[in-house]
């Protein structure tokens, strides 16, 4: 699936306590990605996780359309200005992503694209390490 990103945005909110980075095609259509985790955690991770009902707490989650998933992201290479993330195909699934290799090219200032990708890296970065991805060019 491949889609132009023409908004990137990244907050780190004290008081809804949250650490967020997403994408979106545009304002009013299209494909919108957000990745979010709780910016209090505890950093590093210090959790344990028994099945996979325990990463609600233990995991970034990522959120399509109202659908999300905690976790399931495999890996994230960006060769700006444009990047490829790979979720694993159950969580694919549930996000509704017709595949789960989504290319997305980036159509937004160099600063802000900067400024989504280091939020990215500390969202997605945090929590039980068998849900961390591998990231490259970020």
């Amino acid at each position: 699936m491949m889609i132009t990103a023409r908004l990137v945005g990244a907050d780190d909110d004290e008081y809804d306590d949250v650490l967020e980075a997403g994408f979106a095609e545009g304002t009013d259509s299209g494909l919108a990605v957000s990745f979010q985790r709780m910016r209090s955690a505890p950093d590093p991770w210090q959790g344990v996780v028994r099945d996979r009902d325990d990463l609600f707490d233990n995991s970034y989650c990522v959120v399509v359309g109202g659908a999300t998933v905690y976790g399931g992201l495999l890996s994230v290479d960006l060769t700006a200005p444009t990047a490829r993330f790979r979720f694993a195909p159950y969580d694919a699934a549930v996000l509704r992503l017709a595949d789960p290799t989504l290319d997305v090219t980036f159509d937004v200032p160099p600063d802000e694209l900067a400024a989504f990708t280091g939020m990215l890296r500390r969202v997605v970065t945090w929590g039980t390490p068998t849900q961390i991805p591998r990231l490259t060019g970020l």
